[in-house]
């Protein structure tokens, strides 16, 4: 679904030629490890974050196939794809939620010192993604931030639509308990994937359309995060 809206969205829009893979990007793939964790962890407790690790799986698969392609094209054919696929298996984030997963399937869950030394690790994950975006879009003029009328508009559905649909079909979907929805969905209303950017620099694409998205969005999340929290209910 996500993935229809993102291509009616970029086509209605009639964005500037060679920015259709960035426009694409943004609605479809958000920030779900980074800046999701910390705040699923606040709004639902730090339970929730099984749910969240289990969601990464497939939006990291996604993520490092689909969200390659869409900029590569398929340049270098299915031997190259095959490749993109196997680097996603090497994805930290990919890695650490198989560990959390096998370790809950286990039941060892009291790590003490370590446990407490690892999580103070993990809290720096959000104030470290938000710096590293930082230095990327300060290169940028401000006013090249905010002028882009076609930015706001990838943004609100990135941030509102696609949760809100993501919403609607969890709900009618058997067995979703009220938790995971509210989980996978506040994993779907996060800001624009950091990725995209990296995409545009590694296949030489404009980065200028993505990081103001990008910035945008991580604006924006602060009054659409408690919004789809609410709806969730």
């Amino acid at each position: 679904m996500a993935t229809v809206i993102a291509f009616a969205v970029t086509a209605a829009l009639r964005v500037p030629k060679g920015t259709e893979c960035s426009y694409r990007f943004a609605v479809l793939f958000g920030n779900a490890g980074f800046i999701g964790f910390p705040v699923i962890s606040a709004v639902l407790g730090k339970q929730a974050l099984l749910y969240a690790s289990i969601a990464l799986i497939p939006l990291n698969l996604l993520m490092f196939t689909v969200g390659a392609m869409l900029f590569s094209g398929m340049d270098g054919g299915l031997k190259k794809q095959m490749r993109n696929i196997a680097a996603c298996c090497k994805s930290p984030g990919l890695i650490a939620s198989a560990v959390v997963l096998g370790i809950v399937l286990t039941g060892w869950t009291d790590w003490g010192v370590l446990g407490d030394s690892i999580s103070i690790v993990g809290t720096m994950t959000t104030p470290a993604a938000l710096l590293l975006m930082g230095s990327s879009i300060a290169k940028y003029r401000p006013l090249e931030m905010l002028t882009n009328w076609r930015a706001y508009v990838a943004v609100a559905f990135r941030l509102v639509v696609v949760p809100v649909a993501c919403l609607a079909v969890a709900r009618m979907w058997p067995g979703m308990t009220p938790v995971f929805i509210t989980t996978l969905v506040l994993e779907m209303a996060m800001p624009v994937g950091s990725n995209g950017t990296l995409y545009c620099l590694q296949y030489g694409k404009d980065a200028r359309p993505m990081m103001q998205r990008t910035f945008l969005s991580i604006i924006c999340s602060i009054l659409t995060i408690p919004l789809v929290t609410t709806l969730c209910g």
